[in-house]
């Protein structure tokens, strides 16, 4: 891996995070963002080069781009809706060019494999595009492997610190959507970020690979558990959403064998204890 220059295209959660472990592994690293001034991270806002540019609207002027010398590894964390359209992702694909590339890795979701009924997916399954969100992950997918030199990282539901999926609702009292018994698949941000670092990295790696901690929970016994730390009310289903969340199993672990990785939180109780902060239970 070049140690000289990393791209992040979308800072957004998993972005920051990634972004603070870049900075300890490279000499420059800039920030590609909608808004990279608004003072939410002072160390990364001093010590990156932000450039402001929103891929979803589609225009021939293009930020400056600073000089360079040597060849970048490019982490593509935009979410879907902003490259909803055709035009979009070739404006996306337009500006990448502009830049000499190493390896890319844009996230993905595991939304691609379908609502699942139960079903172990890893990063060999075929996708069951059964929905308008899989499709256009899917679209996006295409897009960008359409370069031999992008990569597509495929991502279990993202939790840490601010960021507990399903705190909000169970503080509030609300009807959490889905049933209790269909799975639930979640991925620790800070071993999210520490997996793209592989990724990108690895000498031996497949055009698609899967990002998750390997331990898919329950949605019952995920959300008792989140009840018990926060001290609320047990859970109750049955919210209306008009989507699917869901019902599959990920398995990364042919993923785990090929980058060499495993997760520092491997199971949700480990990294919803963390993310929640010392006194959790």
């Amino acid at each position: 891996m070049s140690h000289d220059l990393a791209v992040i295209i979308g800072c957004g959660y998993l972005g920051r995070c990634l972004a603070h472990k870049l900075l300890a592994a490279y000499s420059q690293v800039w920030l590609t963002n909608r808004a990279v001034t608004n003072g939410r991270d002072p160390i990364l806002e001093s010590r990156c080069c932000l450039i402001a540019h929103d891929f979803a609207v589609v225009t021939s002027t293009w930020p400056a781009l600073p000089e360079r010398e040597t060849k970048a590894d490019l982490f593509c964390l935009v979410p879907p809706g902003a490259l909803a359209t055709d035009a979009s992702r070739i404006n996306l694909m337009q500006w990448v060019q502009q830049l000499p590339i190493n390896r890319g890795i844009l996230t993905s979701s595991t939304a691609v494999y379908g609502a699942g009924n139960g079903a172990v997916v890893s990063s060999e399954t075929p996708l069951q595009l059964d929905s308008e969100r899989a499709n256009l992950l899917a679209r996006i997918e295409h897009t960008w492997q359409r370069d031999p030199r992008f990569h597509v990282l495929r991502l279990a539901g993202l939790y840490g610190p601010g960021r507990v999926i399903g705190e909000r609702a169970l503080r509030l009292g609300e009807a959490l959507p889905g049933g209790a018994d269909e799975f639930l698949n979640l991925f620790h941000v800070d071993d999210a970020a520490d997996l793209l670092l592989k990724f990108i990295a690895a000498p031996a790696c497949e055009a698609i690979e899967l990002g998750s901690d390997g331990h898919p929970v329950r949605r019952g016994e995920y959300y008792e558990f989140l009840a018990g730390c926060l001290g609320t009310v047990k859970p109750r289903f049955g919210a209306a959403t008009g989507k699917s969340s869901g019902n599959r199993r990920c398995d990364p672990a042919s993923t785990m064998v090929r980058l060499d990785w495993r997760p520092t939180y491997k199971n949700y109780r480990e990294g919803v204890r963390a993310a929640l902060g010392p006194g959790r239970k």
